[in-house]
Order: structure tokens, then sequence, then C-alpha cells
């Protein structure tokens, strides 16, 4: 998949906002429902595009926790 845009098309990145994410071929957009700075988690839910195509399924959530990395870095736990 070759990612062609990465946009908020409502709010700035907190809870509530919705971002859209477009492929070459489609997209997929996620409701941002938790950022928690203490915590360092983050909670979202992918609510239209790919992934979305089953007739009974809605929504499919994401619960991720950032840890640091020996190097520096950042990992990201589901």
């Amino acid at each position: 998949m070759l990612l062609k845009v990465f946009e908020f098309i409502k709010g700035n990145g907190g809870a509530g906002s919705i971002k859209q994410i477009n492929f070459a071929r489609g997209y997929v957009k996620h409701q941002i429902d938790e950022v928690n700075e203490k915590t360092f988690t983050y909670k979202c839910s992918l609510i239209e595009g790919m992934g979305i195509s089953y007739k009974y399924l809605v929504k499919v959530s994401y619960d991720i926790k950032f840890e640091g990395s020996p190097d520096n870095g950042t990992i990201a736990k589901k």
C-alpha cells in the first residue's frame, strides 16, 4: 500500500478527532477515542474504509501503549 495523504478531517489530534489516510487504492478513517499523555496510551477506532467491508462490522478499535526503547526511540505496543 502506497501512502498518499494523511490529514485530520475533524479536530486537531485530540479525542474526538478523525484522521483520514489515503492510499493509492483506497482510504481509512480513524476516530481518536483517547490520548493519555500521563500513561502514554492512545486509543482509536477504524470507522470507515478498507478493513470495514463486512456486513455487520461497524468499527475496529485499537489500544496502543508507547514505551521507551534502549536506543532512545519509542516502541508501540498493542
